[in-house]
């Protein structure tokens, strides 16, 4: 995984603070880390004492553990579904991405009409791509959706939030 492909972690300063920021790593640990590593390295500081020492080590075997899924479970896609729906089968979302798709995110499926707006300045993420209403919809599986649900087939193009979201999910998908 090569997080410098997130163009948006740019202003991230390193890859330990991407990592915390995808909610890969906890920031306490991250935290803990970086100041004995710059009190050490920048301010010619003392080691900390051998108990701290050990403290941390447990703290990096608990990073590489809970870290280790990341090399071992690749995730192409996922499944979103809605939690005020009175039937979650009506309501999902499937969500294609991954470091082989270069993190382009695709989603498609079925997400409750007053979930959709038209209007860009009203929108929490932004897809481009094609958008149809049940009620226009002739295939037999649709009738078990309500008419005003839509069928979303696209690419999310932004806002850097809804980006970073759909990334956070995708980690927690693989750490599960």
């Amino acid at each position: 995984m090569i997080l410098s492909t997130f163009q948006f972690l740019t202003y991230q300063r390193g890859a330990l603070q991407r990592l915390a920021f995808l909610g890969i790593i906890k920031p306490m640990v991250l935290g803990a880390l970086i100041d004995i590593r710059d009190s050490i390295e920048h301010a010619d500081g003392q080691p900390p004492k051998l108990d701290r020492c050990n403290e941390m080590v447990e703290y990096i075997w608990y990073f590489l553990r809970s870290t280790d899924p990341l090399v071992k479970k690749i995730v192409v896609s996922y499944f979103l579904t809605t939690t005020d729906s009175d039937d979650p089968d009506d309501h999902w979302l499937e969500v294609d991405t991954g470091p082989s798709r270069q993190w382009k995110i695709d989603i498609r499926g079925w997400l409750p009409g007053d979930m959709i707006s038209m209007s860009e300045r009203n929108a929490n993420c932004l897809v481009a791509g094609d958008f149809h209403r049940a009620k226009d919809h002739e295939r037999p599986h649709d009738e078990n959706q309500s008419p005003e649900d839509v069928f979303v087939n696209g690419k999310v193009i932004g806002p850097r939030e809804a980006l970073v979201q759909f990334y956070r999910h995708y980690f927690s998908q693989v750490k599960d």
